[in-house]
């Protein structure tokens, strides 16, 4: 690894104009040697071919495939195929948050990180991954697209969309809110546990959406007492939750009263 960074810090050195011409032609012609080493290029492709992306490596990763395009040596690499392979090695919400930051910011084909970034949802499904935890960063991986519209938008749409799934599972003897799969009944869960620190205005906005269209009054046993729970946990927080707020406000805005309430 420390081999390539050099590689990367060398091929990237300007001949210095205190260089005299005869040490200029040297420079480039050692550069230009190591670009076409064809063995060179074999050579870090079978290291990346076993190189498992850790936290400890995960900045120096980034940095040289954030290279790729700027050297010939880095030709075999396929960064979209090594990013994919990656994914199966997560198994926690920490991990996930820095591979979503340090490698879904770093790519300008809408398309291939848009099929990155739901691969990376779908990796959610892995038990050993705290979805909650990964709601509480919601801003956060809302913002690793802030150079994309098209990017932010469609990760808010998985980010809620996987909210609204429904579905329990059962481990061992316990019941357990299932991370891929949340039934309507733990929805409320998710809000408060996961979401009620979500700023981003796009996000809440399409949560709403999402909300209103489940007609959650309509489909849960505990319905009537949704408006409550979230006028009663917001009035024991330390700091007012806009999602909440907006959710209490929605509910507000579709309740029919009739003469008799």
């Amino acid at each position: 690894m420390e081999n390539i960074l050099y590689l990367i810090t060398f091929l990237q050195q300007p001949a210095s104009s205190d260089f005299d011409p005869e040490t200029k032609h040297f420079l480039s012609t050692v550069q230009s040697a190591i670009q076409n080493s064809i063995s060179l290029q074999d050579s870090i492709k079978s290291f990346f071919d076993t190189l498992e992306i850790t936290p400890n490596n995960i900045a120096e990763i980034q940095i040289i495939l954030s290279s790729l395009d700027n050297f010939s040596i880095f030709r075999s690499i396929k960064k979209y195929n090594y990013l994919q392979k990656s994914l199966s090695k997560i198994h926690s919400a920490e991990f996930f948050i820095d591979w979503f930051q340090y490698f879904l910011a770093d790519t300008n084909d809408e398309d291939k990180c848009t099929t990155l970034l739901q691969s990376s949802m779908i990796r959610l499904k892995d038990k050993n991954i705290d979805f909650i935890k990964i709601l509480q960063s919601t801003d956060i991986l809302i913002e690793t697209f802030q150079q994309s519209d098209v990017l932010r938008s469609r990760c808010i749409d998985q980010l809620v969309e996987f909210c609204f799934q429904q579905g329990k599972r059962r481990e061992g003897n316990h019941l357990k809110l299932s991370l891929f799969n949340l039934c309507l009944e733990n929805l409320y869960s998710v809000i408060v546990d996961g979401l009620r620190d979500v700023e981003n205005e796009s996000f809440r906005r399409q949560f709403k959406k999402k909300f209103l269209e489940k007609d959650l009054r309509k489909q849960t046993r505990i319905s009537d007492d949704v408006l409550q729970k979230l006028i009663d946990i917001n009035s024991q927080m330390s700091r007012p939750s806009l999602l909440i707020y907006d959710l209490i406000e929605l509910i507000c805005q579709q309740t029919e009263i009739s003469h008799n309430d």
